[in-house]
């Protein structure tokens, strides 16, 4: 049978010789060094990813801009951010809850912030935080501290304690199993005291009743060998609870067991409750192994074995392990992990670790911030309206259409004034290094110039090139170089081990940076 489709190389490399017509050995482009994967736990010679990396994300064919965090709120909470949630009620009004120490907050659509406490506020932990999940239109929280909050959208006016049978169990984490039961994880009760490995499910279909009973399902288990119970991933079919030791996933089974706990993954679980994140069947989180990957049916899969385990683990100090968040971007398929790595002040994250988790690369962004998490665009007032037309007649849509309505996602947080916002600023500025290369074994390599392979405006790029003559010396770039008119990056280096350096300034509009075409010759026997 004809096959009238071959899949394109895989390298960029192969794809640019395939397009290219024949040429006069003279002729002939350079080699190409590829932007790939940020790996700086490889050996910089012979990697196939980046040893070093700022503010890049890994798209399909090299790296993407990271934009810089944009405040959003006119107004800030009065402590550091601790948590925050975004749902949606049955008429697709998105509500942004958020909370610091002592207080729950409401941040409506025109981007003001108020107080919404229970009255007499709360007394959060130093290195405590607030995880929400969502019980169909109930906003469920806690903070370990207090009582476990709640607010109905659409109907509460402030949060309120949300048990209220006998046990009111305090919980470190919480979230919603099979859309009927609320599953309290590292428990704090009146009658049995703290139970770090207690994981405790409220009645079928009535998240405000702790009392354990056969009738309506409710009932707890200490799960034994694991350690402290580090988060809880909900699911319509199941549940995943992570402890420090272990990962169980609990399966309703009814009868007098209600819930089977089957340990998934043995001896390894996570020691930073914020790195677990979940998106569909997948969750993302980082083990004392590294980052780590499971679909909840059978052991872990390494994601970041000999590629940012090391980098990781080198600048994180665990103490700082409440301060770890993490957050999914859907549309691109990223993952990220904010953290306090190098260059923080007193533990305030400042790095983002990204993963594509369908290309299965990693980047790697520098943004001081306080949480990150995932959020929902608002949508727009009659006020905010006025941005687009002053004319309501000359509006595209009707005022009750859903394009007003928001209900997007997108990658928010909080900065380190406490303003909550999205990461949609300008662009921040990119240094993409490549892989090193020995491109004449037995010579030296002469480079007299680069033909970065961007979208961006020329004058936003500049570019150098690193070399070396031996494996035990450090790499040394030359001075950074802007495009010419020809195209080029102007280049003099001779090295028998190279590699390339692009810039794209700060606010420069860009999608794709795949890599740099050099312009060499070969040269001295050595």
């Amino acid at each position: 049978m004809p096959q009238f489709y071959a899949p394109p190389p895989k390298s960029l490399a192969a794809r640019l010789a395939a397009i290219r017509p024949i040429l006069a050995d003279s002729d002939v482009p350079g080699p190409v060094l590829e932007f790939e994967s940020f790996e700086p736990d490889r050996a910089p010679l012979g990697s196939p990813g980046s040893p070093t990396l700022t503010n890049g994300v890994p798209v399909p064919d090299g790296f993407g801009p990271q934009a810089d965090f944009s405040a959003d709120t006119s107004t800030a909470l009065d402590g550091r951010a601790r948590g925050l949630s975004a749902a949606q009620n049955s008429e697709g009004v998105v509500f942004v809850h958020a909370g610091d120490d002592k207080k729950l907050y409401y941040i409506n659509a025109a981007a003001e912030v108020s107080n919404v406490s229970k009255s007499g506020g709360y007394d959060g932990a130093d290195d405590g935080g607030w995880e929400f999940t969502l019980d169909n239109l109930t906003v469920i929280a806690t903070n370990y501290e207090d009582a476990i909050q709640s607010f109905t959208l659409g109907t509460s006016t402030l949060f309120a304690d949300h048990i209220t049978s006998t046990n009111k169990p305090k919980a470190r984490h919480i979230d919603i199993v099979r859309d009927q039961f609320l599953v309290m994880a590292n428990t704090n009760d009146t009658t049995d005291g703290v139970k770090p490995s207690r994981v405790w499910w409220t009645a079928a279909g009535d998240t405000t009743d702790a009392d354990p009973s056969a009738a309506t399902l409710c009932d707890f288990q200490d799960v034994k060998g694991a350690g402290w119970a580090q988060r809880v991933i909900g699911g319509v079919e199941y549940g995943l609870v992570f402890f420090e030791n272990a990962i169980e996933r609990m399966d309703f089974v009814g009868g007098g067991e209600i819930f089977s706990f089957n340990r998934i993954d043995r001896k390894r679980g996570t020691e930073i409750p914020g790195s677990v994140i979940a998106q569909g069947r997948r969750v993302f989180y980082h083990s004392p192994e590294g980052f780590m990957m499971t679909e909840g049916t059978g052991e872990s899969i390494p994601i970041g074995h000999g590629r940012v385990d090391k980098w990781f683990d080198d600048q994180f100090d665990l103490q700082y392990r409440s301060r770890v968040t993490a957050a999914i971007d859907p549309l691109r398929k990223l993952v990220y992990w904010g953290f306090p790595g190098t260059g923080s002040s007193g533990g305030t994250p400042n790095i983002l670790a990204i993963y594509n988790y369908v290309e299965d690369k990693w980047g790697e962004a520098e943004i001081t911030h306080e949480i990150l998490l995932r959020s929902m665009t608002q949508g727009l007032t009659l006020d905010g309206l006025d941005t687009i037309s002053t004319d309501l007649d000359a509006l595209a849509f009707s005022l009750d259409s859903r394009a007003w309505s928001g209900g997007t996602f997108k990658l928010a947080g909080f900065n380190t004034s406490n303003l909550y916002g999205f990461f949609d600023g300008a662009n921040l500025a990119a240094t993409l290094t490549t892989g090193e290369k020995m491109l004449n074994p037995g010579y030296f390599t002469r480079t007299t110039g680069m033909l970065p392979m961007v979208d961006a405006a020329a004058s936003n790029i500049t570019g150098a090139i690193g070399g070396r003559n031996r494996t035990v010396d450090s790499v040394s770039f030359d001075t950074a170089q802007s495009l010419n008119t020809d195209g080029i990056i102007p280049a003099n280096n001779s090295s028998r081990y190279v590699r390339g350096r692009m810039i794209v300034a700060a606010g420069a509009s860009w999608n794709h940076a795949q890599g740099l075409e050099l312009l060499t010759t070969r040269e001295g026997v050595y």
